[in-house]
């Protein structure tokens, strides 16, 4: 069998490959019933993002991302979760999407320059562009945590270094290896792989070091 970290390729050809081999991707979902993936709860996700703003007193999200036709379809899976939480929550959420990062103050200003009222927190879509919105607040004399806010989707190590320091959300890589290779175990003994085609939810749960809690789904029959 074989595990595909996304973002890999099209979806028509990890489809292609998954109907000749086990297959399980990892961090993003798959239409093609035969394939299962383990990937981030994205309405789960979004729920704790919107709950952080209101309880650090964040008045508006500005999710980012950069665009990318690989990941295009992802990418507008989250805004409309966080779109989706932000009013449930009462809490305004914008939309930028990027080419590449060398417009990123510019296109921030509007959303960060407001009266002292408006702490806007922005969300990352990764922790490239985390570390990317870090330059361009700090370019214009704006430290991230004061009057704007900043969370990423990655917990990467990159974020725990002390320059950037990001709340991020957690995404368990111990956890996510486990399930994946539990999906590809169950894909190896079953006579029909296109039954792995359910969502199974895991709970999340607090981090350590008290900042956003991870929200993992399983996507596949376990």
């Amino acid at each position: 069998g074989v595990f595909m970290i996304s973002p890999v390729g099209e979806l028509a050809a990890l489809a292609d490959c998954g109907a000749q081999i086990p297959l399980v991707l990892i961090g993003a979902v798959m239409s093609a019933p035969h394939v299962p993936s383990v990937h981030i709860d994205e309405d789960a996700a979004a729920a704790l993002v919107a709950a952080h703003a209101r309880e650090r007193g964040w008045t508006r999200i500005v999710a980012v991302s950069q665009t990318s036709p690989t990941l295009d379809r992802w990418v507008r899976h989250r805004q409309d979760a966080l779109r989706s939480a932000g009013a449930a929550a009462g809490i305004g959420v914008d939309v930028l999407a990027l080419d590449d990062g060398a417009g990123l103050g510019d296109a921030l200003a509007p959303f960060v320059r407001h009266s002292k009222a408006d702490r806007p927190l922005v969300v990352a879509h990764n922790s490239l562009v985390a570390i990317n919105i870090v330059a361009a607040l700090r370019a214009v004399g704006i430290e991230p945590g004061q009057s704007v806010g900043l969370v990423s989707y990655d917990d990467t190590y990159l974020l725990a270094h002390p320059s950037f320091d990001i709340t991020a959300l957690s995404q368990n890589v111990d956890e996510l290896a486990a399930c994946a290779m539990d999906l590809l175990q169950q894909m190896g003994q079953a006579d029909d792989t296109a039954a792995f085609g359910a969502e199974q939810l895991i709970t999340p749960s607090d981090k350590e070091d008290g900042d956003l809690t991870k929200a993992i789904k399983v996507t596949g029959n376990v």
